[in-house]
């Protein structure tokens, strides 16, 4: 979950190649902020719902920004990315 309290799940397919493969924490990452401005409390909103809101016209995404991450140190702490390092 993220500060918002929404779950940001892995895909089926992201969850089976970490299960099957053993597949080590990342070294790198690409991190994106979205910045989506509504006229209502978007709080119970799931993120894909409140993107769709953007997409419809019914919010307005002012901007979106991606960098790379290549300090661990500033990696979230989730079990998202707890596996196995690989020998």
């Amino acid at each position: 979950m993220y500060a918002g309290g929404v779950s940001c799940n892995q895909s089926p397919a992201q969850r089976r190649l970490r299960e099957d493969t053993g597949m080590a924490a990342p070294k790198e990452l690409y991190k994106t902020t979205i910045i989506i401005w509504s006229d209502f409390n978007p709080a119970n909103f799931a993120i894909d719902e409140l993107a769709q809101e953007a997409i419809s016209g019914d919010a307005y995404c002012s901007e979106q920004n991606t960098e790379y991450v290549i300090d661990a140190g500033q990696f979230p702490e989730t079990e998202f990315f707890d596996s196995p390092e690989a020998d």
